[in-house]
């Protein structure tokens, strides 16, 4: 049938070992994420009031975004 054809190979044994630990890794990520965005925030406003604040998680989250596009911008042209 068409739909069987496209899958030849079974996936690599460390596939089926490494692919359940996978949502416990990104709940990690998540976590640490939002952590480094409250400590920024908290950092940010204690020291310059609450637009300073603004200003640092901005800045932070520009940052995430820029540096995310451009994993993405090697990852999908294959300069690995």
């Amino acid at each position: 049938s068409r739909m069987r054809s496209r899958y030849r190979f079974r996936p690599p044994f460390p596939v089926f070992v490494l692919l359940p630990a996978a949502p416990a890794v990104v709940w990690g990520v998540a976590q640490l994420y939002s952590y480094a965005h409250r400590t920024l925030i908290s950092a940010g406003a204690l020291w310059g009031g609450m637009a300073a604040g603004i200003g640092v998680l901005a800045a932070a989250a520009v940052l995430g975004l820029v540096a995310s596009l451009a994993y993405a911008a090697r990852w999908i042209g294959g300069d690995e």
